[in-house]
C-alpha cells in the first residue's frame, strides 16, 4: 500500500458515512411527512390536502414515466418515498393517495401535480370502482401504473 493509497481510505469512508447520513435524513423526513399526511387524510378535503403538500390538482391523461427528466436529487427523493411508503401501515388500497402527497411535498421545487383517477374496466364491469392517485412533473408521470386510469376533472 503507498502513502497516498493510504490517506485516500479515511477520505473515502469519510464520504460514505456522509452520503449514509444523508439518506438517513431523508428517510427521517418521509416518515415525518408520511406521519402528517396520515394525520391530514383523514381530517381534509382533497383540494387542500393538495394544497397543503406544495401539489396543484390537474386532470391531466398520464405521460410515459420521465426517463432523465429529474434531477439528480429529485430522482433519490423518489426512490427513498417509494421506498419508505412500501412499507408503511396504512390501508393498502388508500396507500396511493398518501404516497403521492409526500412525494408532492419532497418535490415542491419542481411544481408537481396531483392527479386521480379510475379504472374504466372496474366501471365497464360492474365492479368496485378503482381509483389511483399519482403525481406528475412536468407532463410526465412518476408511476408506471397511471396509464390504466382515466383522470377525472378537476373539482369533479
Amino acid at each position: 500500500m503507498t502513502a497516498g493509497s493510504s490517506a485516500a481510505l479515511p477520505r473515502r469512508l469519510v464520504r460514505k458515512g456522509r452520503a449514509v447520513a444523508h439518506r438517513g435524513r431523508e428517510v427521517l423526513t418521509v416518515l415525518v411527512l408520511a406521519a402528517r399526511v396520515e394525520r391530514d387524510v383523514r381530517r381534509l378535503p382533497l383540494p387542500a390536502l393538495a394544497a397543503r403538500y406544495g401539489l396543484r390538482l390537474a386532470a391531466e391523461p398520464p405521460g410515459e414515466p420521465p426517463d432523465t427528466l429529474l434531477p439528480r436529487w429529485a430522482g433519490d427523493r423518489v426512490r427513498t418515498v417509494w421506498q419508505v411508503m412500501r412499507v408503511w401501515p396504512s390501508a393498502r388500497e388508500r396507500l396511493c393517495l398518501r404516497r403521492s402527497l409526500v412525494l408532492g411535498a419532497r418535490l415542491r421545487e419542481l411544481e408537481p401535480d396531483l392527479v386521480v383517477g379510475i379504472d374504466p374496466d372496474s366501471v365497464a364491469a360492474g365492479q368496485q370502482l378503482a381509483a389511483h392517485a399519482w403525481v406528475v412533473v412536468g407532463g410526465h408521470s412518476l408511476d408506471s401504473t397511471a396509464r390504466r386510469y382515466v383522470p377525472l376533472q378537476a373539482g369533479s
